[in-house]
């Protein structure tokens, strides 16, 4: 290997580790696809991940000698963290034998206890005589009686042992099983070549999918990659004539725990079109009869909308959390696309994936607004409005609003009958809105109405209640551009007065949080060490940043 290529290599391995997220095979391939394609002409073991045969190929390791257990040369495993590459060694029994460890126990224990060869065990007979009386605790008797009550209350049997237990345990394995666990616990196991482990383990691995098969009803099998293949449970669904599936376990379990469609064919994993975005149109199907076009690219350049509605100038951003946080989108990418869309006179709504997870009723009476579908009308006129107290104010916007309730000074809700159908609540313009405290200028929180409800006039009585309660002469609010473009503000009276740019939440796994609730002053870690950032704290913790599409300040103000 000559010395430019060296020197490559080293520059490549420079800023991966200095860039979070480089190391993936989707981001580097996209940075470095000529060393990528270079990569993937190197032969690596076929069990060896992308991050793996990356470490080896950017230290210059092409013989693989890198992660070799310096006692009994076995391969290590590999950490998963790029930076940290291999353990240095193979399992704790060789790490125990390492000439290094044990004189370095042995230096502990000289300087702990003047001895090298020091043994703890005397130490522990006079601890035992100070607190039982005796060199070891068993021979106490109260501990004893103590003993085989608690056996006894478990298990029917005051003298049951363990053993009986792993006795039964072994009699429910299959013999395959029973020759991997005696096998492996043998010393001649571990003197075995990696072929004859190799076919020890794939034994159990096979006796184990008999009895994962027996315990599944919806598991008919696997393939050989060991993916599952499943029965699909849609016997309506005619996507699939025999009615089966194969999906990798860990996706298996991650879609049931996030209560999405576990079914490949019904929801292709890498699909260009998520599942929740179909979703999302079927829907709009369902309520419009309009047309409706999916990853439209004629609109904005080539640039593409999930979801567009040219009879309506609406589009709709699907935005998987992952996938459009900070590391793999640009800080103004939803922002951009919406300005670009408003320049062409389109109105763009953003639909989180966690918010379509757990707020799904309130996105799609968004939607039903935005297209007119709202089948009940109320008009304010018949209406009173009334000051409410927190828990009914908090429990409302709980239900019907994107954002959930705000802690504020004035709640008012408008009231059909005894039917309370709107809420509106104000307070003092707010410190992370960019307002302060001033006399008699207030801020509008949040204003929301029951599902599928348009109340005709009902923002602007609202509005009037409160100017004629609190006589303010200044009502600033915000209008989200990832679901509004703020003309319901402009219809009463607010003036626009400019765009406030893009912030973001912290996220972690599938799901976005305020920033407000990880500021410096509420981490441990700054505490501790005020030199840290918010950002430096957080990354550390796994989490990344998600950035929203911005926002729109209104003001009223009380004609002189």
């Amino acid at each position: 290997m000559d010395c430019d290529n060296t020197i490559d290599r080293n520059n490549i391995l420079e800023e991966c580790l200095n860039t979070n997220g480089l190391v993936s095979e989707r981001r580097f391939k996209k940075a470095f696809p000529q060393v990528y394609v270079e990569l993937q002409s190197i032969k690596f073991p076929n069990n060896f991940t992308f991050k793996q045969k990356l470490y080896h190929y950017l230290h210059n390791d092409d013989n693989m000698k890198l992660g070799v257990c310096p006692i009994c040369g076995r391969r290590c495993n590999f950490t998963g963290k790029f930076k940290k590459g291999y353990h240095t060694y193979c399992s704790c029994k060789c790490k125990s034998n390492a000439p290094v460890i044990q004189e370095k126990s042995r230096q502990t224990k000289l300087e702990r206890y003047g001895d090298c060869n020091y043994n703890n065990r005397e130490s522990a007979k006079k601890t035992n005589m100070e607190r039982y009386g005796v060199t070891a605790p068993t021979q106490n008797k109260e501990i004893c009686d103590k003993i085989k009550h608690t056996k006894l209350e478990k298990y029917g049997d005051e003298n049951y042992n363990n053993a009986q237990k792993q006795k039964l345990t072994m009699s429910q394995k299959t013999d395959a099983e029973r020759m991997v666990i005696r096998k492996h616990y043998s010393e001649g196991y571990h003197k075995k070549s990696e072929d004859e482990r190799k076919i020890i383990k794939n034994k159990i691995m096979s006796s184990k999918h008999n009895r994962m098969i027996c315990d599944n009803e919806h598991l008919l099998g696997y393939d050989t990659c060991g993916n599952w293949i499943c029965k699909c449970t849609h016997e309506e669904c005619n996507k699939c004539s025999n009615k089966k599936y194969t999906i990798n376990p860990k996706n298996y379990y991650a879609r049931k725990k996030l209560g999405i469609e576990i079914c490949t064919v019904i929801n292709p994993i890498n699909a260009n079109v998520s599942w929740c975005e179909n979703e999302v149109v079927d829907f709009i199907k369902e309520i419009y009869d309009g047309k409706i076009i999916q990853s439209c690219r004629t609109e904005l350049d080539g640039k593409e909308l999930d979801i567009f509605m040219p009879d309506k100038n609406i589009a709709i951003e699907f935005n998987g959390v992952y996938w459009h946080s900070d590391l793999y989108k640009d800080k103004n990418y939803h922002f951009d696309k919406t300005m670009s869309c408003m320049k062409k006179g389109i109105q763009l709504l953003h639909i989180w994936e966690d918010d379509w997870y757990t707020k799904q009723d309130i996105i799609k009476d968004i939607i039903k607004c935005k297209l007119h579908k709202q089948h009940h009308k109320i008009n304010a006129r018949d209406c009173e409005v009334r000051e409410i107290d927190t828990k009914i104010a908090k429990e409302f916007c709980e239900t019907y609003h994107i954002h959930g309730y705000a802690n504020s000074i004035i709640k008012l809700g408008l009231y059909k009958h005894d039917d309370l159908v709107m809420v509106a609540t104000f307070g003092y313009g707010r410190k992370i809105s960019g307002g302060e405290k001033k006399e008699n200028i207030w801020e509008l929180y949040r204003m929301c109405s029951l599902f599928d409800v348009n109340v005709r006039g009902g923002i602007s009585k609202l509005l009037n209640y409160f100017i004629t309660l609190c006589n303010p002469s200044e009502i600033i609010t915000f209008a989200d551009m990832s679901i509004s473009n703020g003309n319901v503000y402009e219809k009463i009276g607010f003036e626009k007065l400019y765009i406030v740019p893009p912030t973001y939440y912290w996220c972690i796994g599938n799901k976005r949080y305020p920033r407000y609730r990880f500021q410096k002053s509420n981490l441990i870690e700054c505490k501790e060490n005020p030199n840290l950032t918010e950002d430096e704290v957080m990354r550390t913790r796994g989490y990344f940043k998600c950035w929203d599409s911005g926002k729109i300040k209104y003001i009223w103000q009380q004609k002189q």
